[in-house]
């Protein structure tokens, strides 16, 4: 990570883990980080299946592809991938318009996304999973909503977002905060899969004792 310089502002939170005594740093987000977006897609590059086509409606839901509509075909991802380079595991991903700011840290699965619906995290100088987690909730989710522009219909714009300060700090405790955050994200979805399956055991029971 590059040296910061000493007239950055610093900050210590309230709650940390033990051992770590260093102040946090303060830098814009267009600092540590590359945003982009992708290419327009047009009506005419849509097929019936292939490569996945995500719209903010599939990142706000993690990237699940069940009721999967648009794809573009393997082609046309081959010709973006070369030309202009595509999303990879680890970027993450914001949603722009309608409900604003959803992340979604992007895995292995091939896919595309939506110009002007969704806003690329890359190349970033912090720990992607301490990124997700600072933008998820407290100041960092609250800056980054703020940045939105417009006044009817609010959207974010990479103008905006390069601007919005992030405090992190040093790269292992921001391993350590990303990694600790990630494990009740994952205990939350184990418990949430759970609940559906017993949700659904409950309805059969009903079903079937109540003909």
């Amino acid at each position: 990570m590059a040296k910061i310089d000493d007239s950055v502002k610093k900050k210590v939170p309230e709650l940390r883990f033990k051992r770590f005594t260093d102040e946090w740093e303060e830098r814009k987000l267009g600092e540590v980080a590359t945003l982009s977006s992708s290419k327009r897609i047009h009506l005419s590059d849509y097929v019936t299946e292939g490569i996945p086509f995500y719209r903010g409606s599939e990142i706000s839901t993690g990237g699940i592809t069940g009721n999967q509509e648009l794809f573009i075909s393997q082609e046309k991802f081959d010709e973006i991938k070369e030309k202009y380079g595509v999303p990879s595991e680890g970027d993450i991903l914001v949603t722009a318009v309608g409900t604003l700011g959803n992340l979604w840290k992007v895995d292995s699965r091939r896919f595309y996304y939506k110009d002007g619906n969704l806003i690329q995290i890359s190349k970033m100088q912090v720990n992607s999973d301490y990124f997700l987690t600072y933008f998820t909730g407290g100041i960092g989710k609250k800056r980054l909503l703020d940045s939105a522009a417009g006044s009817n219909q609010k959207a974010l714009t990479m103008v905006k977002m390069r601007e919005i300060t992030v405090d992190f700090p040093s790269e292992d405790e921001q391993k350590k905060i990303g990694a600790f955050f990630k494990s009740l994200d994952d205990t939350i979805a184990l418990h949430q899969r759970k609940l559906e399956l017993l949700k659904e055991q409950k309805k059969g029971f009903l079903q079937k004792m109540f003909v």
